[in-house]
């Protein structure tokens, strides 16, 4: 699976991903550290990555995109430190399908992980 990982968190969370398996980025790695969210959420559609961020504007970002091209993982409610963000993700990867990741937004709270599909049909 493929995930762009935004500026308000680490890099070592996409050398994480990397270790697992995935393909994965962070924004400051590919030079995008100024691009807005709006770009980001556009490059992430175009590679057909899952934005992970921690940024609570990328919900209503894909909200109002008539295209909805990228899934995302959002971190919310806490000050997540790093080994709180893997454990994270690896329950995560334990029990959303891909498939169904990469068209969902995934909300991940201290005491609840919450799946919301992207798709309207």
């Amino acid at each position: 699976m493929k995930f762009l990982v935004d500026a308000p968190l680490p890099p070592s969370v996409a050398e994480f991903l990397r270790s697992r398996g995935h393909e994965a980025s962070h924004v400051f790695e590919r030079g995008w550290g100024r691009f807005s969210d709006k770009e980001t959420l556009g490059a992430a559609g175009k590679e057909g990555a899952v934005v992970i961020t921690a940024d609570l504007d990328f919900p209503r970002l894909i909200a109002i995109s008539p295209d909805k091209q990228s899934g995302l993982i959002l971190f919310r409610g806490a000050d997540w430190k790093l080994n709180a963000i893997r454990k994270s993700l690896v329950r995560i990867f334990a029990t959303i399908p891909e498939r169904r990741m990469a068209s969902s937004i995934v909300v991940v709270e201290p005491s609840r992980i919450r799946v919301r599909n992207l798709n309207t049909e």
